[in-house]
């Protein structure tokens, strides 16, 4: 994986390596890199100015998937690493299901509540439009610290890094950690009641409204329509 791969190829071959990227730009012919520091607290961008070649580790999911390209090709060379038992310092010893529901990470669509929900409760219309439409349960840092949802459902720099086919963020405000998580979805709607949340400035589709009455009428609509 390129986590380990990254760092012990940046050592061989002399040059720096950043890591957990969640954005890449060219700026005056220097690549430069995005990445979370202090617990995703704040966005660091990081130079390797002087180093060739250069390694760069990104954050799963934190880049679209390209199409695919007919007109470009490679020769795949298979190679059968040779090492002794005392050297191998990794095992898998096996795999924990996950409980229940759809992943986040093999989701096309994720329904997420933030702080607006108000509480554990307040994930009822957000679980009830996330089964109508097929889709995984997400949520932001604060609804997760809150303890209203488990971490597993944390989508953001310091949860899961996602890019569905359909994101919706009920009650999420969009802060730029919750936003790095989610910003390469295909097509975000926010639900919010503040016409001034930052999420409204990512979303393709904005709703300004109360999610505990617009989820439930979407709900509705929906389940009818899909029927």
């Amino acid at each position: 994986r390129g986590r380990e791969l990254g760092p012990v190829l940046a050592v061989t071959l002399e040059t720096g390596c950043v890591a957990d990227c969640t954005a890449l730009a060219l700026e005056d012919g220097q690549l430069t890199a995005t990445r979370p520091i202090y617990a995703g607290k704040l966005l660091s961008k990081c130079v390797i100015p002087d180093r060739r070649p250069q390694i760069f580790t990104t954050r799963p999911r934190a880049f679209p998937k390209p199409e695919p390209d007919s007109a470009r090709s490679g020769q795949v060379e298979r190679v059968k690493p040779v090492m002794a038992e005392d050297e191998i310092v990794t095992q898998v010893i096996g795999f924990r299901e996950t409980e229940g529901g759809v992943s986040l990470a093999d989701a096309s669509i994720i329904v997420s509540g933030g702080r607006g929900v108000g509480g554990p409760e307040g994930f009822e219309p957000v679980q009830e439009l996330a089964q109508v439409l097929g889709a995984a349960v997400g949520a932001s840092r604060a609804a997760v610290d809150a303890g209203w949802i488990p971490y597993a459902h944390q989508v953001g720099q310091t949860g899961k890094t996602v890019s569905p086919d359909l994101y919706v963020a009920a009650g999420i405000s969009g802060a730029i950690q919750h936003q790095a998580g989610m910003r390469t979805s295909k097509v975000i709607v926010a639900i919010n009641k503040d016409p001034e949340a930052p999420i409204f400035k990512l979303a393709h589709y904005g709703i300004v409204g109360d999610l505990f009455k617009v989820a439930p009428a979407l709900a509705a609509v929906l389940k009818e329509r899909l029927e």
